[in-house]
């Protein structure tokens, strides 16, 4: 079984349809899993590509500044003015990575793009949060979703590569359907997705003294809090799902419900800081 047979059924139908009736202009849209997002990208680049030597992959991100502005985008139109091949079907594969990080002006310059793409070219963006993206640019694009994957297809897998049925469980709980979490976490328990699952989880059994140590250490090494709420997240889904009795699924319920608050509050730029010392103090 390979990655791709691994995706939920709707996943593979849109694969399978943009494979067999390529558009010039793709949207891969991957919640929370640019690495998925990527490696279905990369599939398709070589289904349709006859040689991977002579079609190589064109690829724009974000880079120090963590956006794409306009003057990136024009980067990468300048490879479109390179002369076509014509004994391959598809001369150029464009590829920009977290296509959400591009500014408001960057869209527009891609809009342009996108209103007259040359032949033989083929531009794909994946984007973890398409509400990012202008209507005009989405409207333009074949759209493939990666959704979750089926927990039973988790298991079947872990099943064939030797790995018990409770910890293929635990980890596509941990994943929430992510293919490479949870291959990540089956694969190699030592990986970054799973140590910050232990972090996550010491934080929600600590006490509020331990927990604000342990935030200072991590607003020292520059931890990203935003992926830290979303594996307390995880954590307390897992805690709840797993609990024994009904006092211990209504405290993980309780914990869950502020973590949601607190995810709400970190969306509408609410200070990190006191955001997070307000959930420690109230779990």
């Amino acid at each position: 079984m390979n990655n791709v047979q691994l995706y939920n059924s709707l996943t593979i139908g849109w694969i399978e349809a943009y494979i067999k009736r390529p558009k010039a202009a793709l949207i891969i849209n991957a919640p929370n899993d640019i690495v998925g997002g990527l490696e279905v990208a990369h599939y398709i680049h070589s289904m349709l590509a006859p040689s991977l030597v002579n079609n190589p992959i064109i690829k724009l991100e974000a880079e120090s500044s963590n956006s794409i502005g306009i003057a990136d985008v024009k980067e990468f139109k300048r490879v479109l003015n390179h002369k076509a091949d014509p004994n391959y079907e598809y001369t150029r594969f464009m590829l920009i990575s977290e296509a959400e990080k591009m500014t408001t002006e960057a869209q527009n310059s891609l809009l342009k793009i996108l209103e007259e793409i040359p032949e033989k070219t083929i531009i794909m963006l994946v984007v973890t949060d398409d509400k990012q993206i202008i209507n005009t640019i989405t409207s333009r694009c074949f759209q493939i979703k990666i959704l979750p994957i089926p927990q039973a297809k988790a298991i079947e897998y872990g099943s064939l590569n030797g790995i018990t049925e409770q910890k293929s469980k635990t980890a596509y709980l941990i994943s929430e359907g992510r293919l490479n979490d949870f291959l990540s976490y089956i694969k190699n328990e030592d990986s970054d997705t799973i140590q910050q699952i232990k972090e996550s989880k010491k934080f929600l059994v600590s006490s509020v003294f331990e927990r604000q140590n342990q935030l200072n250490i991590m607003y020292k090494e520059n931890v990203d809090i935003k992926l830290f709420v979303h594996y307390l997240r995880v954590s307390s889904v897992a805690g709840m799902r797993n609990a024994k009795d009904y006092k211990a699924k209504n405290h993980w319920k309780s914990v869950l419900i502020n973590i949601l608050k607190l995810e709400n509050q970190l969306d509408r730029n609410v200070s990190t800081k006191l955001a997070m010392l307000g959930l420690s103090v109230s779990i």
